[in-house]
C-alpha cells in the first residue's frame, strides 16, 4: 500500500483577496470614512482681493476725471474765457464715459457677491462695504456733470466749470494714491499725506463752489433774470463737481476709521 503524501500549502485554496473598506465604524456603529480626501478650497478658487477691487474704483475715478477735463478744456477758449458746446455732442460723450461709471459699478458689485461668500475678511465687512460705495460715489457724481449739462442745455463752458473740474481732477488723483497705499495701510507712511491732500483739494473746492455760485446768481439778478435758468442749470452742474471732493473726502476719512480701527 503506497504512502499518500500530504498535500502541498500551495495548492490549497486561499481564501478571496479583498480590498480594505473605505469606512469604518465607531462604537457607535456610526460610519466614518477611514482616509477622509482633504480638499484644497484655495487651491480650486483664488482669494478676492479686496483692496485691488478699492484700487480699481479709484483709477475708475481718475479715469473719468481726466477725460472730463480732456473734454470740457478742449472745447474752451483760455483767451475768451469761455467756450461752445453742443446738447447733441455732450449726450453722446457722455453715453462714451458712462461706461467707466458701469466697470466702477461691477466692481462694487464683485466686492458684495463675494462678502457675501467670504468666510473672514481682512477688515470689517461693513467698513468694506462703506469704503466701496463711497468710492464708487466719487464715480457716479463725476457721471452726473455731463448729465446736467445736457438737462440744462447748458450750451457754454464758464471760468468756473473749468476751474471747478480742475480741482476735481487733482482730488481723484489724491485719492486714488490713497487707495494705492491703503492696500497696506498697516504699514504705508504716505497714505496720510495723500488723504490731507484730498481734504486740501475739497477746501478749495468749496471756496470756488461758494464763490462761483454767488457770482453768477449775481450776475443773473443784475441782466433781471435773463439769464435765471441758465444760472440754475449752471449751478446743478457745479453742485455736481462739488459733491465730487465731497465723496473724495468721505472716502478719505474711512480709510483713516479703518487704520485707526485696526492700528
Amino acid at each position: 500500500m503506497g504512502v499518500t503524501e500530504p498535500p502541498s500549502p500551495l495548492s490549497r485554496p486561499r481564501p478571496p483577496v479583498t480590498s480594505p473598506s473605505p469606512c469604518h465604524a465607531s462604537s457607535s456603529g456610526t460610519i466614518y470614512p477611514r482616509n477622509p480626501r482633504k480638499v484644497d478650497v484655495m487651491a480650486r478658487k483664488q482669494k478676492f482681493d479686496y483692496f485691488e477691487a478699492f484700487v480699481e474704483i479709484g483709477n475708475c475715478a481718475v479715469e473719468y476725471a481726466d477725460a472730463l477735463v480732456d473734454y470740457l478744456t478742449s472745447h474752451y477758449d483760455e483767451e475768451k474765457h469761455m467756450g461752445a458746446i453742443s446738447p447733441a455732442e455732450v449726450l453722446e460723450h457722455y453715453y462714451v464715459l458712462h461706461e467707466i461709471e458701469e466697470k466702477s459699478d461691477s466692481v462694487v458689485q464683485a466686492i458684495t457677491e463675494n462678502l457675501i461668500l467670504e468666510f473672514i475678511a481682512p477688515i470689517e465687512r461693513e467698513d468694506i462695504l462703506e469704503l466701496a460705495d463711497e468710492l464708487d460715489t466719487v464715480v457716479d457724481e463725476l457721471d452726473d456733470v455731463l448729465q446736467r449739462i445736457y438737462m440744462h442745455n447748458i450750451t457754454v463752458i464758464t471760468p468756473e466749470i473749468i476751474e471747478m473740474i480742475h480741482i476735481v481732477q487733482k482730488t481723484t488723483h489724491a485719492l486714488q494714491a490713497a487707495c494705492d497705499k491703503f492696500t497696506h495701510f498697516k504699514k504705508s507712511k504716505s497714505i496720510k499725506d495723500y488723504i490731507k491732500e484730498i481734504h486740501k483739494y475739497e477746501d478749495e473746492g468749496d471756496r470756488v463752489y461758494i464763490e462761483s455760485v454767488h457770482r453768477i446768481y449775481k450776475k443773473a439778478e443784475e441782466d433781471e433774470f435773463e439769464h435765471a435758468l441758465f444760472a440754475v442749470g449752471l449751478y446743478g452742474v457745479l453742485s455736481a463737481l462739488e459733491k465730487c471732493c465731497d465723496a473724495c473726502e468721505s472716502a478719505g476719512d474711512i480709510m483713516v476709521a479703518v487704520r485707526l480701527k485696526n492700528s
